[in-house]
């Protein structure tokens, strides 16, 4: 059976929040890109470029976003997360561009709109390929060819080179990075800590939901503590601890119901969100009313 991308379920969900691409936009582009756009104008548009046998290592995101100067451009947000970094990938993202323009002229457009492709990494060994379409190239004894030979560059937003304390953004931003930096960490326990600290020291406060699809990745992707997950809904929750993690545990369970009912047992994304779904609801139930017999869990 297909490892569910419980990656792609998250990052989703995640940048998908106006203020989420908003910050990531203010924050984490160039400046001189930042400067140039009105990150308030943000819009996700559906669909994905992303060959379906790659999606298990990378996803996509597109934003159409306004120019202060006038126009329109795409940012073109690919996530990265396998745990090694892939020679082409700058060769995948002029093909994804490509279908991005090839949509334009079917639109009846006789202009291309430009597009600022964003490679965001949170891989466990570091990057080390060029951003550089030409140096996909052998270009010794060849150098004459060059001006006959497209060129543009991604940007790579590596989470590797940021420290923690130099994330930036809304606290729905900071738990989304956060989270994906430290998800290969050989000890979860830095996660955890990470993530405590982060609602311990940062005014601002979530709801119950959006914690929920978080703690619904780490489950999914890593074997969590139910201590360690309680300790995380207390420290976001500190005078309504029982009453957030009955409503987490209602939510997964009811999302679980649904789906089985619904769509049943599928591959892809949408087995990914109900198995990581099954497991979190079953370590909560599990951790307030004991061990569940084969029934109980049925």
């Amino acid at each position: 059976m297909r490892e569910p991308n419980y990656h792609d379920l998250f990052f989703r969900e995640m940048m998908a929040h106006p203020d989420a691409i908003a910050d990531f936009i203010a924050y984490y582009l160039p400046a001189e890109s930042a400067a140039a756009l009105d990150a308030a104008s943000a819009e996700l548009l559906p669909g994905t470029f992303v060959d379906e046998k790659l999606r298990e290592h990378r996803s996509d995101l597109i934003y159409r976003v306004r120019m202060k100067a006038g126009g329109m451009a795409h940012i073109y947000l690919i996530l990265e997360h396998k745990s090694y970094v892939y020679e082409l990938v700058c060769w995948q993202v002029m093909r994804y561009s490509n279908q991005t323009w090839e949509q334009d002229l079917k639109n009846g457009g006789t202009t291309l709109t430009p597009i600022l492709p964003v490679v965001f990494y949170h891989g466990a060994k570091p990057w080390t390929v060029e951003t550089t379409f030409s140096s996909l190239f052998d270009w010794q004894g060849r150098e004459w060819l060059k001006p006959y030979t497209p060129e543009f560059r991604f940007h790579l937003c590596d989470l590797a080179k940021f420290r923690d304390e130099e994330l930036k953004g809304g606290l729905r931003l900071r738990l989304a990075l956060l989270t994906m930096k430290h998800i290969f960490d050989r000890r979860l326990n830095i996660l955890w800590q990470r993530l405590i600290e982060l609602f311990q020291n940062t005014p601002e406060r979530i709801g119950v939901n959006f914690l929920g699809t978080a703690l619904r990745y780490i489950v999914g992707v890593r074997d969590a503590p139910v201590q360690e997950i309680e300790k995380v809904i207390e420290a976001t929750f500190p005078k309504e601890k029982e009453a957030a993690m009955t409503t987490l545990t209602r939510q997964w369970f009811q999302e679980g119901v649904q789906q089985g009912i619904q769509q049943g047992i599928q591959q892809g994304i949408q087995q990914g969100q109900h198995e990581a779904t099954y497991k979190l609801a079953l370590k909560l139930l599990s951790n307030r009313f004991g061990a569940l017999n084969e029934s109980a869990q049925a």
